[in-house]
């Protein structure tokens, strides 16, 4: 602090000096002021206690802060004729506001602070030195190092995910395709009542495990952005048929009822086949797994202006409130049970259909109170049909 700034604060009244003082004194942060030649005029405790040390004021063999040595965030060394004091007294920067430095003390420890730097000019507006505040973030910015490095690792298991995940799917899909076959052809060839009972079990547990490998590659592809739709003109009830007739024999293996509600006039929309199809198998067979034995499943349909609304209801265990927010994320699942477990699943099915649905400009949302069923939402833009099939 110069005398000529030290005087300026204390003309308003006796009492201005001593109020000035005890608040440079007393500040939570630490404070310093240098003349032009960088040599350390005053400072508070908080200065000494970040330093390390107490500099003698004045003092010409201290120069610009009362450290050894400084460093960039990155740690690169800085010289005192680099370090922000200098360049603020020397002219080359205006101020300093929210700088970062390292300071190496004495002891050898490293402190990160934030500076904040203005130059002290004398009366015919010259700078006649510079005062800083600064505080010590070296545990915030430790914790940023930390996340920093904690989130790169998370980003690099996640790409090392899905390149397992694509690997995996496609290493398993291919004896898939002969299997399959190869029950098929069995079915084909007849035998005996029991024989052919256990060739529809097998064929029943290889359309699952196909349905389970699928979804994998497609959660794959998806989270890489690799799906393209092949958009098409189609009625919705088309693919409700479609998919109905894909899960029909698990719900009515489990002796469950499923209710049908779809409009008198067809509802068109300009999405993939497949992919619609897709999303109503997923939300069908979730709907069969967590409904018990004789439970209720119901798919509705409706248009109301510009979009239209699918909806699949159960009467079955419903979802907890701390799962209800996250039932979309990837291999989220509810509660495991031996039953549910015995139908497979790997928490995939949900968060595919929020994706495709998504790819087809829509939205679902996901409505449930615990022990008293759920109720799945799916809203899509609706087209006009064909020029070929309107009235008229």
């Amino acid at each position: 602090m110069t005398a000529d700034n030290q005087s300026r604060v204390s003309t308003n009244d006796g009492l201005s000096g001593d109020r000035y003082r005890f608040l440079f004194e007393f500040s939570p942060a630490a404070v310093y002021s240098i003349d032009t030649s960088g040599v350390i005029q005053d400072f508070n405790r908080c200065a000494a206690d970040l330093w390390g040390r107490s500099p003698e004021v004045g003092d010409t063999d201290e120069r610009f802060c009362g450290s050894h040595k400084m460093f960039s965030p990155d740690g690169t060394f800085m010289p005192h004729d680099e370090c922000p004091m200098a360049q603020v007294v020397d002219g080359r920067v205006a101020e300093v506001t929210n700088g970062e430095v390292v300071i190496l003390r004495p002891d050898g420890s490293r402190v990160t602070v934030i500076v904040n730097i203005r130059p002290l000019k004398g009366q015919g507006g010259e700078i006649v030195g510079a005062i800083n505040c600064f505080y010590d973030i070296t545990e915030r910015s430790r914790m940023e190092q930390l996340l920093k490095r904690q989130a790169e690792a998370l980003t690099d298991m996640n790409r090392r995910k899905d390149e397992f995940l694509a690997m995996l799917s496609h290493e398993l899909r291919n004896p898939l395709a002969p299997i399959v076959n190869a029950v098929q052809a069995l079915g084909a060839l007849g035998g005996n009542r029991e024989q052919q009972q256990l060739l529809g079990i097998a064929g029943r547990q290889l359309a699952q495990l196909t349905r389970l490998v699928d979804d994998l590659l497609d959660a794959s592809r998806i989270g890489k952005g690799r799906v393209e739709l092949q958009l098409e003109d189609i009625v919705l009830g088309d693919s409700v048929e479609g998919a109905v007739q894909t899960v029909r024999h698990m719900i009515e293996a489990r002796g469950q009822e499923l209710t049908l509600t779809l409009p008198p006039e067809p509802i068109w929309l300009s999405a993939d086949p497949a992919r619609l199809q897709q999303i109503i198998v997923n939300l069908l067979t979730n709907a069969a797994k967590y409904t018990g034995n004789g439970g209720n499943i119901s798919l509705s349909i409706e248009q109301q202006g510009s979009e239209c609304t699918l909806r699949v209801r159960d009467t079955g265990i419903g979802i907890s409130p701390e799962l209800l927010p996250r039932v979309f994320d990837l291999f989220t699942q509810g509660a495991p049970s031996l039953d549910r477990a015995a139908k497979g699943g790997l928490g995939v099915g949900l968060a595919l259909v929020k994706r495709i649905v998504e790819l087809h400009r829509g939205r679902v949302d996901a409505h449930s109170v615990l022990g008293e069923g759920s109720e799945f939402v799916v809203t899509l833009p609706v087209v006009l049909p064909p020029r070929h099939f309107r009235h008229g």
